[in-house]
């Protein structure tokens, strides 16, 4: 069977970002462990509540595993030109697009702010250079295991089916009470971003099943 080579004509550019966002990323949560006074300041404005402390600390935890593994996988993709190694620093890099999206939207203005920006900024250049950098031909020859794809729109649609609602519905009582919610940060990523993405996803899954299906009739 002939080996699948999937180019990315992107490839270095992509490369060159994922180890600058695992360099600033590492230093963003490495500072937030060894500097008590980047969550601290932000908590004696109020702005920032202590019980957010712990998911911040442990998005910090996992920062600080991701940018190593990051880093990994890059060498490892440098080596073998493995495309499936690809897809995963594109996998990982939603990460970081989400880790700091939260940041940036909902303004954590730490000392070091402008860094979440960076990063933040990073991840949506380098998931664009990535994704667009893929050649058409050899997308087109590209087959997802027939079980593979019907789990995918599953496990999607469920997610959209469940969190699109849930999310509107909490959005109505603060909309109507003019109020912001703690974590509308969450909510924007979700409903403006993530989810749309996913019903692009199952929609090209459904019609890559059909062209599967009718092409080789």
């Amino acid at each position: 069977m002939e080996k699948l080579i999937l180019m990315n004509k992107n490839g270095k550019i992509v490369l060159i970002i994922s180890i600058l966002i695992s360099i600033l990323s590492a230093y963003s949560a490495v500072r937030g462990f060894i500097d008590s006074d980047l969550y601290g300041n932000i908590i004696s404005t109020g702005i920032f509540k202590p019980v957010y402390m712990a998911g911040t600390i442990s998005q910090d935890i996992i920062t600080m595993i991701s940018s190593v593994v990051m880093i990994l996988l890059v060498i490892l993709y440098i080596k073998q030109k493995n495309y499936k190694i690809f897809i995963t620093i594109l996998g990982l890099m939603g990460f970081y697009f989400y880790a700091y999206g939260t940041y940036v939207i909902s303004v954590l203005y730490t000392q070091i702010y402008f860094i979440y920006m960076i990063i933040f900024t990073l991840s949506i250049i380098g998931l664009v250079f990535g994704i667009s950098g893929f050649m058409r031909e050899d997308i087109n020859k590209t087959f997802l295991p027939r079980k593979l794809q019907i789990f995918s729109i599953i496990f999607l649609s469920i997610i959209v089916c469940i969190f699109m609602p849930m999310w509107i519905n909490a959005m109505i009582p603060y909309i109507q009470s003019h109020n912001v919610p703690d974590f509308y940060a969450i909510y924007i990523l979700d409903i403006c971003f993530i989810m749309p993405f996913f019903i692009i996803l199952i929609y090209l899954i459904i019609k890559k099943i059909n062209c599967q299906i009718y092409c080789w009739e």
